[in-house]
Order: C-alpha cells, then structure tokens, then sequence
C-alpha cells in the first residue's frame, strides 16, 4: 500500500513538472529553490528513489564529516569511481546548506586536505589547471601527455573550463608558447578531431569512406604517407604526420604502425627516432604511437617517470591517480610491475607517506577490493 502510494506521488510529480518550470521562470526561482523542490521537500524524495546510490553517499559522507572521522571519509571517496564522487559533490550540494569545502578547509595534515579537495574536484577542472600550469612553465610535453588520453567529449569539456578560468583560449595560449610542427602537432590535439566516424580517402580520382578503427586499406596508405613524410626535410611535409597521428583513433594508429612495419621492415618508433631532429616534436609523436599501440605501457612509462625522475612530481601524480578508472589503475599496476620488474605498492610506499600515502594506495586497489569495500547502513 505504501508502494502505491509511493508510485501515485511520482506520477502527480512529473504530471506538474512541466507547468512548474514556466512558473519558475515567472517567479524568478533558482533552480535549487524551484517550486518543485519546495512541493517535494526539496528533492529529497524524488532524488533518493531515482539516484539512490550518490543521494545515500552524500548523506553518509555529512555523517562523517560531522564526525570528522578521516578513515571513513578516505575510505568512502577512493573506494567511489571518478562519476560516483562527481554524483556524491553533486547531491551533497543540493541538499545540505554548507559545501563540503566548509568541513575540509580546517583539515590537518596539508597534504591530506590537498588531497581530498582534488579527489572531489571535476577532473576536468584538474586536467585544465594542469595544461594551465604547464603552459606557464612552457613544458610542452607535459601539456601533450594531458591531452594524449582525451576523447572528443573530454576535451570539449576541458576547453570549457580552461576558457572560465583563464578568460582566454586554449588554442590562442598554445601558439604563444609553441611553434612550427610542434604548435601545429598541439593544435590538432586540442581540435578534438579523433573520434571521427568516417575518413575520406582520394584513390585514382574517387572518393571512398570507411570506418577509421577497422580498416586495413586506410592503414597502408597511411603507412605510405608517413614513410615519405619521415624521408622528406621538408617541414610542410612533416606536417602530414600531425594530420595522421592526431586524427586517427588509437585503433586506426596502431594498425597504420603494424602495416608500416610489414611493408618497410622497420619499426615506425625507430624510424621517427631516427629522422625526426627536433626533440620535442619526436617525443610527442612517439607518446601519441606508444599511447595507441600499448596504453597501459604508456601510463606504466609517465608514472615510473615521475616517481624517479630526480624529485618526485607529486601534482602530476595525484592527478594521474585520480582522473584514471580503476579498472585503468589495476592494469596501469599490472603493466608497470612486468615492464619495470618491480612492484608499484612498494615503489609509492618508498616515495610517498601518512595519509598521503594511503590514499594512492586505496585508489590503486580501486572500489574492488575488500579492503576498500565501506557498506552504508
């Protein structure tokens, strides 16, 4: 009985929904005090019966947050994906009056309350301050490794947010600090252009399209395309190697490196190591093949590099750990011990400690384990 009336409520909800929106806008009513908010007891109900999961986290997160129990709360947030923490900030805003920042502000240790600020960040948020800071230190490589891993959507997403903050264009800042194949190489990454579906292809005269992750015939062109533009001194030339290694899915790269090599006999890595002068343009075109051949090797390689590359580069490192899925992390573990033969639980024990520690390893084991495994009552 409880259930139908339950059900009845729901309907009579949504059946006013669309005539409280142009009240809304007539009363001047925000969006977290429309008067469907004010009908339903701000949300709450309807909120808890279609989104359970981020509603009932946010509500056990305030617990302990009144509680200031740092266990639980590190436990909560790294044993929830990426979107799951997006969807806890989310309810937590609309239904308690003060911002989960209110609570962290005052946390001691610093590098604990850094640490929980970032995991309950949007990620793009932290990839745009990233390629911000990069660009201001003009660490090129840097700013290609965070766009490297970014599909069209993520990307459009971090333009956004990097335009908010810095009143200015992604674009526009990078050809301030770049130039040549390097800036043109940079450009096309952030154009978003590699999920295309389809890619046109002039043979004899004709036009033909195909499916860019699944075909062969683009794959050799391509390979040809690549081989005379490594052969050729010219830089308008080279600049055909931007267009192929910025504009393909991974798949379509990786197959157009497997073809290259049938044909020359020579692998395409060695091949750009050989030609290629410029030192940043050869880095960024071998992370792009590395990333579309072997991802995970890719991510093994940036977070060996930057626990060992003379000081630790701890901002590099949380946001790697953080923006990654845990299914990426648990390969990005597996892949780092066999390449390096050694173990990556106790490489970040050696180079990191405290809570600080405790939080990359709870991100490493991912919301799998049952040692993160933190039930709600």
């Amino acid at each position: 009985m409880a259930l139908l009336k339950d059900g009845m409520k729901l309907v009579f909800i949504l059946m006013i929904s669309k005539y409280v929106c142009s009240i809304n806008d007539t009363l001047g009513f925000g969006r977290e005090r429309s008067l469907l908010n004010l009908l339903i007891g701000n949300g709450s109900w309807y909120e808890a019966t279609l989104y359970p999961n981020g509603y009932k986290d946010a509500a056990f997160l305030h617990k302990i947050l009144d509680c200031r129990d740092t266990e639980k709360l590190i436990k909560l947030l790294t044993s929830r994906t990426v979107y799951e923490r997006q969807d806890i900030v989310l309810y937590y805003n609309r239904r308690f009056a003060q911002p989960i920042s209110y609570y962290i502000k005052d946390m001691q240790p610093l590098v604990l309350r850094l640490m929980l600020t970032k995991l309950l960040r949007n990620t793009s948020e932290l990839r745009a301050e990233d390629i911000s800071n990069s660009l201001i230190s003009y660490d090129i490589i840097s700013v290609a490794r965070t766009l490297i891993p970014l599909r069209n959507s993520e990307l459009t997403n971090v333009r956004k947010v990097y335009e908010q903050h810095s009143f200015t264009d992604l674009s526009h800042d990078i050809e301030s600090v770049s130039q040549g194949n390097v800036q043109r190489l940079l450009l096309c990454l952030v154009k978003a252009e590699r999920d295309n579906i389809t890619v046109d292809v002039k043979k004899n005269g004709e036009r033909y399209s195909w499916l860019p992750f699944m075909n062969a015939t683009l794959a050799k062109l391509e390979a040809h395309a690549i081989h005379k533009a490594l052969k050729s001194k010219r830089r308008n030339e080279q600049a055909v190697l931007s267009d192929i290694f910025c504009k393909r899915t991974p798949y379509q790269l990786n197959m157009t490196s497997v073809y290259y090599e049938m044909i020359y006999k020579t692998s395409l890595e060695a091949d750009i190591k050989a030609t290629i002068k410029v030192t940043t343009f050869r880095r960024i075109l071998l992370d792009l093949l590395y990333y579309a051949v072997k991802r995970l090797d890719f991510f093994a390689y940036l977070l060996r590099k930057t626990l060992f590359n003379n000081d630790v580069n701890h901002e590099a490192l949380q946001i790697l750990f953080i923006t990654r899925s845990d299914i990426d992390l648990r390969g990005i573990g597996k892949a780092y011990n066999k390449l390096y033969n050694s173990s990556l639980v106790k490489d970040l024990k050696k180079k990191s400690y405290g809570c600080y520690r405790k939080i990359l390893l709870s991100l490493l084991r991912g919301n799998y384990h049952p040692k993160n495994k933190l039930r709600i009552k």
